[in-house]
């Protein structure tokens, strides 16, 4: 069957869009009239003369669906469908057989089929089955993927728990703010190690340009400190988004995105000076000097300072990191990127102080072994 572009189906391209389907079968005839009615209707079919060589396509293959016959030489097909059903959660299996025994088609659903296929059957009988076993097929993966999101968000809100239950219990000992802003950057750091060095390296970086710059609502130490929480509101964000190893696509980008505003609002409730600084920067670091920039769309000076500098020491330690899609620019390289931004990224003055203390930047990095 033709792909959408003219060409036949590819293995991979039938993978990825559903339609790649195998045919369990001992009768090379009915094997071959499967093939040929599926691949009539756009899918691509699979074949295999028993369990024994259908158990090995499905460890070498993804298939939407298999379409199994009951009675076959050695293994049945109803043992089959238990190593489907048990291992291979992501295939709906639909029966197709000879044998219309009510109770072998109970059988067949209690174990996990989705389908049922008499045999003599139509070719309009058949493609509904595996039409509703497809759509099925669906609708669980949708379900297992909303779990395992809702086990996530579960987990993401007992770690937050913990980290300020303290602040909320008289009996606790009395905790500081540093304490605090170390838990709030620790429980992102759990999630991914490379988040924690980076947040070591750049709150540094922040501190120093602040001092640098003679930024006056906040002290090099504060800076320190509230710039660490730049990122914290990514414990909102799923592990599928946060942690995937290649490009975003742009309904994640606008899921990570939304990191600012959960960042701005878990600190900004705070009676502290230095998490209502930490919310500042977790929601303004993103900004662009033209206006281009998220969530607010901030220009010029109505970018806060803080925002502004943490801004260009995320995005410098940023790229002098490897990252898994990428291997980390040479410092020289990075500063010749960062200056295309001058005036429209970034703040040109302090992109200007940035660039012309570069020596002093790289001693005040932490050292990564520390």
């Amino acid at each position: 069957m033709p792909a959408e572009g003219g060409g036949p189906w590819s293995r991979a391209d039938a993978q990825a869009a559903g339609r790649s389907i195998l045919v369990v079968d001992d009768d090379p005839l009915v094997r071959q009239l499967l093939v040929r009615m599926l691949e009539s209707s756009g899918y691509v079919g699979h074949t295999a003369a028993d369990a024994a060589e259908a158990r090995r396509l499905l460890e070498q293959e993804d298939f939407a669906a298999i379409l199994i016959d009951v009675r076959m030489p050695g293994e049945s097909g109803i043992d089959l469908l238990k190593h489907v059903a048990a291992n291979c959660l992501s295939t709906a299996p639909v029966m197709v057989t000879a044998s219309d025994d009510p109770r072998l088609v109970e059988t067949a659903f209690q174990t996990g089929a989705y389908g049922y296929v008499v045999k003599p059957f139509r070719m309009s009988e058949l493609l509904i089955n595996v039409t509703n076993a497809l759509h099925r097929r669906e609708l669980e993966m949708r379900n297992r993927d909303y779990i395992r999101e809702l086990e996530e968000k579960v987990a993401r809100h007992r770690t937050l728990n913990r980290t300020i239950a303290p602040l909320d219990d008289p009996a606790s000992a009395p905790i500081t703010t540093e304490e605090v802003i170390g838990r709030l950057s620790g429980a992102l750091s759990a999630r991914d190690e490379e988040t924690g060095n980076h947040i070591r390296r750049m709150s540094s970086l922040s501190a120093f340009l602040a001092e640098r710059a003679g930024i006056s609502n906040a002290t090099p130490k504060d800076m320190r400190l509230a710039s660490a929480l730049h990122d914290v509101g990514k414990i909102g964000v799923p592990d599928a988004v946060l942690l995937k190893p290649g490009p975003l696509s742009a309904e994640e980008h606008e899921v990570m995105q939304r990191h600012t505003v959960i960042g701005h609002r878990m600190l900004s409730d705070s009676a502290s000076q230095l998490l209502q600084l930490g919310a500042s920067i977790a929601l303004t670091h993103h900004e662009r000097w033209d206006g281009k920039g998220y969530p607010n769309g901030l220009a010029g000076e109505d970018i806060p300072s803080e925002g502004r500098v943490t801004a260009i020491a995320d995005v410098y330690d940023a790229l002098t990191s490897d990252r898994v899609y990428r291997l980390a620019l040479d410092p020289i390289d990075a500063i010749a990127y960062m200056r295309s931004g001058r005036g429209t990224h970034f703040d040109p003055d302090l992109l200007d102080l940035f660039i012309d203390t570069i020596d002093e930047v790289r001693a005040a990095e932490p050292d990564p072994a520390s």
